[in-house]
């Protein structure tokens, strides 16, 4: 006699293998999706200071670079950074980035950013190769430039372009320009202040400082 299994026992053991598949798959598939969005992150911050340097080598170093807002976004672009990047396109409106509405981004706690996509007055919209979205800001932050206004020296990176979720901490992140590099906006803030911030009450705008602190993994705090 040859023993084998009965069709009732396969039944059950296939069974067994998937509702095991059920509750392990989704988080196989959220923690390969966090380590391809940090993958990323790290891939663009090291393209922006590439960049960051070897415009340095050419144009001096940055504390002597004229100031984006005085030159105008075009004219800052085209001589401090242009050069320096591998640059698919460039565009000038929402559609011809490939977003379906100038204010696509929505903030960690769902509000709506009132960021666009494009607007040439005031930063340098382009794309990479590799479809990451990139925003160099050049303005002050207020209207009146003669009495005040912090210098807007942000840099946006939506990682996967017009796909969603295009949301701050998910895809889409920000950069400052400093004399030391580029650095994760909010670098420089205490960690209280970042955890805060980078939270589901929080806009997120300092995410990439929070990854960059956490040694670039998302811990079980992060808002993901």
């Amino acid at each position: 006699m040859r023993k084998a299994f009965t069709l009732a026992e396969v039944l059950i053991t296939l069974g067994i293998i998937g509702v095991v598949a059920a509750m392990t798959l989704p988080s196989l598939i959220n923690k390969y999706n966090q380590q391809e969005t940090i993958t990323a992150l790290q891939k663009t911050y090291s393209v922006l200071n590439q960049a960051f340097m070897m415009s340095q080598a050419k144009n001096e170093s940055y504390e002597y670079w004229e100031e984006a807002y005085k030159m105008g976004p075009g004219e800052y672009f085209n001589k401090y950074w242009k050069p320096y990047f591998k640059i698919n396109k460039q565009c000038n409106t929402y559609n011809e980035c490939g977003y379906k509405e100038q204010f696509p981004w929505l903030f960690l706690n769902g509000q709506k950013d009132s960021l666009a996509v494009a607007n040439p007055s005031l930063r340098t919209t382009f794309y990479t190769p590799d479809g990451i979205l990139i925003m160099i800001m050049a303005f002050r932050g207020s209207s009146d430039l003669e009495n005040g206004g912090s210098i807007n020296n942000s840099i946006y990176v939506d990682l996967n372009g017009s796909k969603r979720p295009n949301q701050y901490g998910k895809d889409f992140f920000v950069f400052t320009r400093t004399k030391k590099g580029i650095m994760p906006y909010g670098y420089d803030k205490n960690d209280d202040i970042v955890d805060k911030n980078c939270s589901l009450s929080g806009d997120g705008q300092y995410c990439a400082a929070k990854l960059s602190k956490d040694g670039w993994k998302m811990d079980n705090d992060y808002p993901w």
